[in-house]
């Protein structure tokens, strides 16, 4: 089954920006544990120690399995590299994903993909009324999370509806978005490396 559209994801149920901000599962800072913060902070990557002190922080705990994609038994430097071998880039703005088990998570890469759309419904308007082309050029994107387990990197995944929009409506991550995100980069990952990656959690 093709992925939906961009114009049909914006009009699914529990992906609006009212949907989202009734049910917001941002995490107070001072409940997300700082010696596991200190500890994720040892890689020293300076634009994740700045998402890990000061960016807001999104549970996924509840959903964490939804998300979770597969391990590899690696560094974290080795996993960036293969992420950057398939076409992930840092992603160092993102919210830190968060889960009791994991803690905050060891790294935030996107892949984006543009779309073609005929019109931009979440406004109410189209092509007919002369949008710019570029707003027709709708980016999509993958977002993948790192998890250091020992020697073993865990990779979670979710699809974001719009890389430009996404800050201002990512305030919780549906099943769905987890589902499209997870079936992506698994496509991604084996497509390149001819495996699957392995499930250990």
């Amino acid at each position: 089954m093709p992925d939906k559209s961009k114009v049909d994801l914006w009009l699914d149920r529990g992906l609006t920006l009212r949907d989202r901000l009734d049910n917001p599962p941002v995490t107070a800072r001072s409940n997300v544990s700082t010696e596991k913060i200190n500890e994720k902070i040892e890689r020293g990557d300076i634009g994740q120690e700045l998402r890990l002190r000061y960016y807001p922080s999104v549970d996924l705990t509840s959903i964490f399995k939804d998300l979770y994609v597969g391990s590899i038994e690696a560094t974290l430097d080795q996993a960036e590299e293969m992420l950057y071998e398939i076409g992930y880039r840092n992603n160092p703005t993102a919210y830190v994903e968060y889960t009791e088990q994991q803690g905050p998570d060891d790294g935030s890469y996107a892949k984006h993909t543009i779309t073609e759309s005929q019109e931009f419904p979440y406004l109410g308007i189209g092509r007919p009324f002369g949008l710019v082309t570029w707003w027709n050029r709708l980016k999509e994107q993958v977002h993948v999370t790192t998890f250091k387990d020992g020697d073993i990197i865990h990779f979670a995944a979710h699809k974001e509806a719009s890389a430009w929009l996404q800050p201002v409506r990512h305030l919780t991550v549906s099943s769905g978005d987890a589902e499209r995100g997870v079936r992506e980069f698994s496509r991604d990952w084996k497509d390149n490396y001819e495996t699957e990656l392995q499930k250990v959690l």
